[in-house]
């Protein structure tokens, strides 16, 4: 299951609904990632079309272009649009 909360920037502005994991938990679960040229925080799941299989492991790319840089983003963690730490807000929804 995985939670997803609102996390937000007080210095920008900036809000993004993620869960804020790196998905290394003992079930397969989302992982939040950074892209730095978006600037933006996406949820991908691993399996998704935002995965590409690579010998043995899957390679996570951004779903806006396939050859942004992107980093795995936990909570917590700086704010992609100004660098700030991120807090985060309210439990939007729980995914199963």
């Amino acid at each position: 299951m995985v939670d997803f909360y609102n996390y937000y920037c007080d210095t920008c502005g900036y809000t993004a609904m993620v869960s804020g994991k790196s998905g290394r938990g003992d079930f397969d679960e989302g992982k939040t990632i950074l892209c730095e040229d978006c600037k933006q925080l996406y949820e991908i799941e691993p399996e998704s079309a935002f995965t590409i299989k690579k010998s043995s492991h899957r390679m996570l790319r951004c779903p806006q272009h396939f050859a942004h840089r992107i980093r795995v983003w936990t909570y917590p963690g700086p704010c992609p649009k100004c660098g700030q730490p991120m807090k985060r807000g309210d439990h939007i929804i729980s995914w199963d």
